[in-house]
């Protein structure tokens, strides 16, 4: 609506007419998203800071994750301050599967992080499905941010003896995924299949990571996830049936390509 672009653009005398004129501070769109989700995704911290000072709750959820956890997803850590300062709650598990601070580390955002554990976020995401810890070990690249991990004081108990629980971890990593995916939060969707594929590659896995790209508009990217999909049905993996149909475009080919492929057991 114009209400929710006018918190986009940063300024808050747009938003304020709005407002003004009947516009709804709490009213949420079909993504969940309200006006202050818009602000905080886009790091617009005046109208952030305005629209709190109008009474909008600041965990207001409408079905896909609080304002926090939005800012903590796109990476806006003066947002999340923002949020944390008029005292978010930075332990709010969303459907059972990501809180803000694991989405921070999916999306490599240390200063999220770092706010995020000052404000006493749990290191250990009880109520999550994995652990940041467990899900920072099971990757490459992450090694400031498990030395942040680890300075915070996670549960030292936690099983990771790798062999023994890498089977239920990557089924842990693809549920996280398929979640995100079935809530429309199809970039976040893309990041953890990039963690389940590092764990065991399979044409499940690229066909799920493919559609993600696909509605997330990097058509190469679905593209060659099309084709590392087809590669793993013909090496002789057993896989669950896919059946997808992608039109993508390709920059070499400059025109649109059709791919269609069946995976059977």
């Amino acid at each position: 609506t114009p209400f929710m672009l006018s918190a986009q653009s940063g300024h808050v005398s747009t938003v304020k007419y709005f407002l003004d004129h009947g516009g709804d501070l709490v009213k949420g769109l079909n993504k969940g998203r309200t006006v202050l989700h818009h602000a905080v995704c886009i790091g617009c911290c005046k109208v952030t800071e305005f629209l709190l000072s109008k009474g909008v709750p600041v965990d207001i959820d409408c079905g896909h994750g609080t304002p926090l956890y939005m800012a903590a997803i796109n990476e806006q850590d003066k947002t999340v301050k923002i949020l944390l300062d008029h005292h978010a709650n930075p332990n709010i598990i969303i459907s059972g599967a990501n809180s803000p601070l694991m989405s921070a580390l999916v999306y490599r955002s240390l200063k999220c992080m770092k706010l995020l554990i000052k404000a006493g976020a749990d290191v250990n995401c009880n109520g999550s499905m994995l652990t940041p810890l467990l899900l920072a070990t099971m990757h490459g690249g992450y090694t400031n941010f498990i030395k942040l991990l680890l300075k915070a004081g996670p549960d030292p108990n936690i099983p990771d003896d790798e062999q023994r629980h890498l089977q239920r971890r990557k089924a842990l990593i693809k549920s996280k995924a398929d979640t995100a995916f079935k809530q429309k939060e199809y970039k976040i969707a893309t990041k953890i299949y990039d963690l389940a594929i590092a764990h065991g590659e399979s044409a499940t896995l690229y066909a799920n990571r493919s559609v993600c790209k696909l509605l997330i508009g990097d058509g190469e990217g679905a593209l060659s996830d099309a084709l590392m999909c087809e590669c793993c049905d013909l090496i002789g993996q057993k896989l669950a049936t896919v059946k997808l149909q992608l039109t993508c475009y390709s920059r070499s080919m400059n025109k649109p390509v059709m791919l269609s492929w069946t995976h059977t057991i």
